[in-house]
């Protein structure tokens, strides 16, 4: 069902578990059943689906529910069926993480070898390869190693490491990837294709860790703060940071003379645009049909509740989140109203540091107080630094799950050059990640652009440590987290707004890199995409965003 597949590591981890027994996991189906028209108005070609072709009687997108669309493009959901799938998983042999010794001679490591059904001769058929990657370069190290149909364990040597290469003061996260490529042309393959791939997390430690000194920075530059009745400025030797008194948003320009805006708008989100799967409940099946029946839920919301260990005194799991989101106010065609109760100013002459801290609430289209926001924006040189606190209101806590907590902003059209160390480098979400490669990434929102036959929310990178956005002279944005978890972040030429209310790709203008602003969303929490079903919401437990907990970000 479009951006869907969600948790079906959860299936494999049971099917290559010790109980051989188990079956399951069946996808619906290979491909999206539509069929291509050609807008009337503008000339484009989509995919239509049921009553788009008069038919009064339809299931409207169920049948659009494959892996891949109907002219056999892949969704992004392949990439993690291929790696659960793969036929040969690689694993420590010791423990789960991996540490070498840089100060040794013996630079091996032993993995575990486990063959899934393979018909093939692994070294006849496969080339392997290794390589090492962190946050801040390309591979630091490469090499290959051999692989026998009849190894349960394998000594992979990584000889030729330059301790140089990994000895530093600021801790860095390393990984070991591993991947086997088609030694040829086979009849279901072509030469290089990837048949398996693994990523280890791996340890170096030296003697020489201890020594370096960490550089300390320079002196901050004082501020200077201008406020009006609308808006708070504060303006470094370079930049502009305007803080709005109404809503409580933030934008970021250039001080000089042209006042170039980078980005605007930096306020809190807990919208999204609804996905097939979000849509999934009692209303959809329903609409089937054209008079009055009575479905007899009750078999599904048991089996549905055993699912996701829920105690369903407050909910109906019969109705989708889409439903319950717009009831509540977290409609994406209709997201909340910013509304700043209060500010304050802070200056720390000796730091020149200059911070602003706000409380915020999030108003439904009734004025009912769905969240409260305490913010902290602090500006010191061209750095800002960003911190929310989220608490749900009350009238929210009944919900199964919110869309997201995290922060949204827009970005001129010239800042498309999107890197980002992260999951990638396709699309991927909290419970849809296991293919997804820690690495240096570099994309565009177009390219991360996922174009579904029903546009919704798509696009989104995981467990990311930072993001950049620059113009074609490298000039521009660079977000941070200074939290261990990451954060997930998207990029689009088009808004939450746009791609929930549209219903096919042609009700989205056509747009490209570098003629449209960019909406980039970053978020600490955010709703999984679900997959078991697509008529009752089946997003598991550990994948949702509790309505009733709070939440803190920077």
């Amino acid at each position: 069902m479009g951006n869907s597949n969600g948790n079906i590591h959860l299936y494999f981890e049971q099917f290559w578990g010790p109980n051989k027994r188990i079956q399951g996991g069946f996808v619906w189906d290979f491909k999206d059943q539509g069929l291509r028209k050609k807008c009337e108005v503008t000339g484009a070609d989509y995919f239509a689906y049921g009553g788009d072709f008069g038919d009064t009687k339809n299931d409207a997108q169920f049948c659009i529910n494959g892996l891949f669309f109907p002219d056999r493009v892949p969704h992004p959901a392949v990439n993690e069926l291929r790696y659960l799938q793969q036929p040969v998983q690689l694993t420590p042999a010791a423990c789960k993480e991996i540490t070498l010794d840089l100060d040794g001679n013996d630079q091996t490591i032993a993995l575990n070898v486990n063959k899934r059904n393979i018909h093939f001769q692994l070294k006849d058929i496969v080339d392997w390869e290794w390589s090492i990657v962190t946050d801040e370069h390309a591979p630091s190290a490469q090499g290959s190693f051999e692989l026998y149909n009849n190894e349960t364990t394998t000594i992979i040597s990584l000889n030729g490491l330059k301790k140089d290469n990994f000895v530093t003061t600021i801790p860095k996260k390393y990984w070991l990837n591993l991947a086997g490529r088609a030694k040829r042309d086979t009849p279901w393959c072509k030469k290089k294709h990837i048949i398996v791939t693994e990523q280890l997390p791996i340890k170096f430690t030296t003697s020489e860790s201890e020594g370096h000194q960490i550089k300390q920075s320079t002196k901050a530059k004082a501020c200077v703060v201008d406020e009006n009745a609308s808006h708070i400025t504060i303006s470094t030797s370079t930049h502009e940071f305007i803080f709005d008194k109404k809503n409580g948003s933030v934008g970021f320009r250039l001080s000089d003379s042209s006042k170039k805006t980078i980005f605007m708008a930096l306020s809190p989100n807990f919208t999204r645009a609804d996905t097939d799967n979000d849509r999934g409940g009692k209303e959809i099946v329903r609409s089937f049909f054209d008079h009055p029946i009575i479905i007899d839920f009750a078999f599904w919301k048991c089996q549905v509740e055993k699912m996701l260990n829920l105690n369903t005194g407050l909910v109906d799991l019969n109705r989708s989140f889409s439903t319950c989101w717009h009831e509540k106010g977290l409609s994406a065609s209709d997201p909340p109203k910013m509304k700043c109760e209060h500010f304050g100013i802070l200056e720390d002459d000796e730091d020149y540091r200059i911070s602003i801290e706000a409380k915020t609430l999030a108003l439904s289209a009734r004025n009912i107080v769905l969240m409260t926001v305490d913010s902290r924006f602090q500006v010191c040189d061209d750095v800002l630094d960003v911190s929310y606190s989220v608490r749900p209101s009350q009238f929210l806590h009944n919900l199964l799950s919110l869309p997201r907590i995290g922060f949204t902003f827009l970005l001129g059209p010239e800042y498309y050059h999107v890197s980002y160390f992260g999951r990638g480098g396709h699309e991927n979400y909290p419970d849809r990640k296991a293919s997804a490669q820690f690495g240096l990434w570099n994309s565009s929102p177009a390219e991360m652009h996922a174009n579904y036959i029903v546009p919704g929310e798509n696009g989104n990178r995981c467990d990311c440590r930072w993001v950049s956005f620059l113009n074609i002279s490298g000039e521009g944005l660079l977000i941070v987290s200074k939290e261990n978890a990451g954060f997930c972040f998207s990029a689009s030429l088009w808004s939450q707004e746009e791609l929930h209310n549209a219903t096919h790709t042609h009700d989205l203008e056509s747009r490209f890199n570098g003629n449209s602003d960019v909406h980039v969303n970053i978020d600490h929490a955010l709703m999984g995409v679900g997959g078991d079903v697509g008529w009752n919401p089946c997003v598991y437990e550990q994948y949702r965003v509790r309505a009733e907990s709070s939440y803190r970000c920077r």
